[in-house]
């Protein structure tokens, strides 16, 4: 509490560090609320420092996650595939997706009850990432990033390429970036073809 209480009252516009909600007021641990006063610091000192944020903390929010998660794939699931319907493609990676997701968040909630050490900012970029892809998923809309990420993917692959070209004379990395282009190419390709399938969605763990 004392750490929130120390990262709400030190900002302009609060905002909850994980959600990126804005924090109005903070609800003290016999169910009081606290109203939270902005502060008038200068945006350029508002720099985040997550460093307070406990195992405890991080736990909460990983359960938190973890719950719905396992609602949204059950409901998913039920719509699907309940009362012997076969249910879709789409529907199909739905629930593998959010299985993935349910995974990193047992194994984060086992290093958080085992008092493992981690990074506050990692964890809290990574905990974000996994809420948005949820969030996609019971929206409908995580499929429609596949083409999107592929052309990042293909992106950042050429802009890696010169340089790896200039420094070693084009050989030695040629046979890894030549290999990645490859299976890069050939997803793309699957991809662009798969709406000629009206059930062959593909799920990516990505969210708009």
């Amino acid at each position: 509490v004392d750490c929130l209480r120390k990262w709400a009252s030190a900002r302009r516009v609060p905002l909850c560090p994980l959600c990126a909600a804005p924090i109005h007021t903070i609800v003290l641990p016999d169910g009081e609320e606290e109203p939270v006063v902005p502060s008038t610091a200068r945006a350029d000192e508002e720099e985040p420092d997550l460093a307070c944020l406990d195992h405890t903390y991080f736990l909460s929010e990983t359960q938190r996650l973890l719950s719905r998660a396992e609602v949204a794939q059950n409901n998913i699931y039920r719509e699907a595939f309940g009362a012997g319907r076969k249910g879709s493609n789409k529907a199909e990676h739905a629930v593998a997706t959010l299985g993935d997701v349910i995974s990193s968040l047992l194994n984060h909630r086992h290093q958080l009850e085992l008092e493992f050490p981690f990074g506050a900012n990692e964890l809290l970029q990574e905990l974000y990432s996994l809420d948005s892809i949820v969030q996609s998923v019971q929206a409908g809309t995580w499929e429609r990033c596949v083409q999107k990420q592929v052309l990042l993917e293909i992106s950042m692959f050429f802009s890696g390429l010169g340089p790896c070209f200039r420094s070693v004379g084009m050989t030695g990395c040629l046979d890894v970036q030549v290999q990645a282009m490859l299976f890069i190419l050939l997803h793309l390709v699957f991809i662009l073809l798969a709406p000629a399938r009206q059930d062959s969605e593909i799920g990516v763990l990505c969210s708009d």
